[in-house]
């Protein structure tokens, strides 16, 4: 209903004026009755929609543990350690296995450095005329000569130059080789590889290129007693799915061991445990108080049973067939608890069996059918959860249609109602007048006659 009362808009002149304002704030009042009934329902729709956002969130929470626990073994629950951590970085990725391996590295490569010589000193690198060749090649090692055509003959154009054209293979900058008052900057040239590279930089009448003491050199390692292996980058592979970053040279052979290690998916099922009794707690929370506002939804019931399907499945198979049998279990709340001391008895040299038993979300297994449980709820075409969130949402905007189309409706009707009012206000307002005009005449005409007579 309008904001403004219908006598606050409405003002006439006769001594009707009040009931016409009364006329038409009953009239408003009778036909706000529906919209006040559609508003109420938007209310509910809307306490709705918070309530099932709320869940939506907490079983999209369990949903992301769920996915962070089935990446959190196999290839994942791999780790390194070393017997000297200085030496080398290593990095595990897809293939790694349980193994050990020895290294020792005897030079950790350089790369091939130099500054250009013969060229005009600078004293400002993007100024003057470095070079006056238009016609300038840069070759890195056994490769192709790379055409130059920097944007002009400052030093720092020629740097940007081959930067672009030939960054994959040589890096260069400008260097102050004069003194902070007395400027001269210079072209330095480094190989991007490791390993006696040449690096050649021709104008088509000179060529400047390094000097055989200023090639670099390779980086030489060997693995598990292996011969000498020679690589241009410190970032060298061990073994499928291990690589290492060398960093400096062994007196002896270092140990690099790969272990798996249930760290990571014991954290995963912890945060897991705590996603499915927020899930549990907000289910409670609703169908233990009717004023709630999805006390007795279906979705309710949708909810508690994914959560059942979720943590009944098992495994007939292996020796881990259900989730018990490592550690999980309720309270007497109904809360989902884990014990680590369970957990660690159970998987003791037995994470095949876990792994056997967990499967993936995609194949089978626990995982398969605790995914399929998550789905039944989230999935964005066919979710309960979903669906419900998006007809809910859909109802509240044709809530929303009709309260605007019922507030046209009294918006029309008030103002209708006040034009009718107003021209019978003003109607009677002249005939008022007209009364008022004839009595005073009548009563002056009396009183004359009266004062005539005597």
């Amino acid at each position: 209903m309008s904001s403004s009362s219908s006598s606050a808009i409405f003002s006439g002149t006769s001594r009707f004026s009040s009931d016409f304002a009364s006329v038409i704030q009953r009239a408003v009042s009778i036909a706000s009755l529906p919209l006040t009934q559609l508003q109420q329902q938007k209310a509910t729709m809307t306490d709705r929609d918070t309530g099932l956002s709320s869940l939506d969130g907490k079983v999209g929470a369990l949903q992301s543990a769920l996915s962070s626990l089935e990446t959190s073994f196999g290839d994942s629950a791999m780790q390194a350690s070393l017997s000297d951590n200085t030496v080398l970085t290593p990095t595990l990725s897809s293939g790694a296995v349980e193994a050990s391996y020895g290294i020792k590295i005897t030079d950790v490569g350089s790369a091939t450095t130099f500054i250009a010589s013969g060229l005009p000193a600078t004293s400002d690198p993007s100024t003057g005329s470095y070079t006056t060749s238009s016609s300038l090649t840069i070759t890195a090692g056994s490769g192709n000569p790379i055409t130059l055509t920097p944007a002009n003959h400052s030093l720092q154009a020629l740097v940007d130059e081959i930067n672009k054209k030939a960054g994959t293979s040589v890096r260069a900058t400008a260097v102050n080789i004069g003194s902070t008052s007395s400027p001269n900057y210079q072209l330095s040239l480094q190989s991007v590889k490791l390993g006696s590279i040449d690096i050649k930089l021709a104008d088509g009448a000179t060529t400047i290129q390094n000097s055989v003491g200023q090639r670099g050199t390779p980086v030489i390692y060997s693995v598990n007693g292996s011969a000498d292996i020679n690589s241009d980058s410190k970032t060298v592979t061990i073994a499928p799915g291990v690589t290492a970053e060398l960093g400096k040279v062994t007196s002896g052979t270092v140990t690099l061991s790969i272990t798996e290690s249930t760290s990571r998916f014991k954290n995963a099922i912890y945060n897991l445990v705590s996603a499915f009794n927020s899930v549990v707690t907000e289910v409670d929370k609703s169908r233990g108080d009717k004023t709630a506002v999805l006390s007795g939804d279906s979705i309710l019931g949708a909810v508690n049973d994914a959560l059942r399907r979720m943590v009944n499945s098992s495994n007939a198979s292996g020796s881990i067939k259900s989730l018990t049998d490592f550690g999980l279990g309720f309270n007497k709340e109904g809360q989902l608890t884990f014990d680590a001391t369970a957990f660690d008895n159970a998987t003791s040299n037995n994470l095949n069996a876990l792994q056997t038993f967990m499967g993936s979300s995609t194949g089978t297994g626990w995982l398969k059918s605790a995914a399929d449980a998550m789905n039944s709820l989230e999935d964005t075409n066919s979710g309960a959860l979903k669906s419900s969130l998006k007809i809910n949402k859909e109802s509240m905007d044709r809530q929303d249609a009709l309260i605007s189309d019922q507030q046209d409706r009294i918006d029309t009707l008030q103002k209708n109602l006040q034009q009718q009012m107003s021209a019978a206000d003003a109607a009677i307002a002249v005939l008022e007048q007209q009364v008022s005009y004839f009595t005073n005449m009548f009563q002056a005409m009396n009183t004359n006659a009266s004062s005539y007579s005597k």
